[in-house]
């Protein structure tokens, strides 16, 4: 998103902010899903994030932050979503995970069954992480962000982000190699 066109936004140009949402509606669709794991909610927030971007981007000083920005405003409105509905029961929503692993442009369409079924798995694990390494999984492997912009987004140090991504890729290499044994048949035991 060129400048000119976020200067646009300020000054109230429709047309410009109908580009900034074709341009992100998507990634924050697919963010909010990914932190919500329920695409009904992720779709309601989408609606939210973008009448609040249209209501504050003249609050956006530095226009170059302008993805960061809408990343900080995605995962805030996401937690808060978190922190009212803590008490609801956490379940799996296959839609949301199906979206993610249809949607993620990593994935080749010529892969096999087994290659999809392991990024549900995947995504699955993903959703046990707290809150806070979640966040950080998603929006460095699924949103290419970096170590630095995760943590202007979650207002933490750099140090914080890269020990959260450390202990939750820990996690998730731990899970997985208890479960290739458990598919082997081979005994273990969890050392925590």
């Amino acid at each position: 998103m060129n400048i000119n066109t976020i200067e646009k936004i300020k000054n109230g140009d429709k047309e410009a902010f109908k580009e900034l949402y074709g341009e992100y509606k998507e990634k924050v669709y697919k963010t909010a899903c990914m932190m919500l794991n329920d695409s009904s909610a992720a779709e309601d927030m989408v609606q939210e994030i973008f009448i609040n971007i249209y209501l504050k981007i003249h609050k956006l000083n530095n226009n170059e932050a302008l993805n960061s920005w809408i990343y900080k405003i995605t995962v805030n409105y996401c937690m808060r979503y978190l922190k009212k509905n803590a008490k609801l029961k956490y379940t799996v929503d296959e839609e949301s995970v199906n979206y993610i692993i249809e949607n993620n442009y990593s994935l080749i369409p010529e892969e096999g069954l087994l290659v999809r079924e392991f990024n549900r798995e995947v995504m699955k694990l993903i959703y046990e992480l707290s809150d806070s390494q979640r966040i950080c999984i998603i929006l460095f492997y699924y949103n290419q962000m970096s170590i630095k912009e995760i943590a202007a987004v979650m207002e933490c140090s750099e140090n914080t982000t890269k020990s959260r991504l450390f202990k939750a890729k820990k996690y998730l290499k731990r899970k997985l190699e208890m479960r290739e044994r458990y598919e082997k048949g081979v005994e273990f035991y969890e050392y925590r």
